[in-house]
């Protein structure tokens, strides 16, 4: 899943982060692996908040990419740095008691 952002400034971004967030669901929920609603809503609101905090923060447009397998999910939103330098930093999303 690929989508582009075009930066308005005003309050149509924030309705195309709604739209992300529910395409991204449909988008697992239509896959071929099994995914779990509880691990699609963890999912949608990782990505809302990656494409919010690249409006909110960065500059220019914003591009995110989804790919997704049987055991992970990637997920990369681009957008100009703004002031810092971008910081990559590695998660793991898992589900159920902490180990």
């Amino acid at each position: 899943m690929d989508v582009s952002i075009a930066r308005s400034g005003g309050p149509d971004d924030r309705v195309r982060v709604g739209e992300i967030r529910r395409t991204t669901d449909a988008v697992l929920a239509q896959s071929q692996c099994d995914v779990p609603p509880e691990l699609r809503d963890a999912v949608a609101l990782v990505v809302t908040e990656l494409v919010t905090n690249a409006l909110v923060h960065g500059t220019g447009d914003v591009s995110m990419q989804m790919d997704h397998g049987d055991d992970s999910v990637f997920i990369a939103v681009e957008s100009g740095a703004g002031d810092q330098e971008p910081q990559v930093r590695a998660t793991e999303l898992t589900m159920g008691a902490p180990t």
